[in-house]
This record gives structure tokens, sequence and C-alpha cells, in this order.
């Protein structure tokens, strides 16, 4: 297990070159979606716009300022169908 830092909300793993961990934020994901979303019964349209505003910037917060690499992306992508299907 590499040794990770959390600096503004990212964690940033002790790597030769710069990575970022995304298991905490896969985590918070689920919780905000199985908790808040999927446990009560909205239509659909509603269930949509609420994982808009609640679980997708869970997600993708900083994804913009670090670099994923494909491994990362993959596991934002999968993220993404489970709410989809």
């Amino acid at each position: 297990m590499l040794a990770t830092v959390k600096c503004l909300g990212v964690y940033i793993s002790a790597c030769s070159s710069f990575k970022c961990s995304y298991d905490h934020v896969k985590l918070k994901f689920h919780r905000a979606l199985n908790c808040f979303i999927l446990s009560k019964s909205f239509s659909e349209l509603i269930s949509i716009e609420l994982v808009k505003a609640y679980c997708l910037p869970l997600l993708l917060y900083a994804v913009e300022s670090t670099v994923p690499d494909k491994q990362d992306v993959r596991m934002i992508d999968r993220c993404i169908d489970v709410v989809v299907r």
C-alpha cells in the first residue's frame, strides 16, 4: 500500500512521479448514490437530476487539475455506467 497525503481534498500517492489516488472519490460517490438517491423512491427524472447535482461533483472533484491515468479514467467511467443502468 502506498503512502498518501491529503491536500485540499486530493490524495497524492508517494511515487517516483506525480500520482493521485481516486479510491476515496469512488467511495464517496457510491455512498452518496446509495444513501441519498437510490434508497428513496423518486421518479427517474428527479433521480437523474439529483445524481447530476450531488454525486457527479463528488466523483469529478479536482479531476481537471490532476492527471488521471487510463485506469483511473476507466474507474470513473464504470461509476457513471452504474448510474446509467
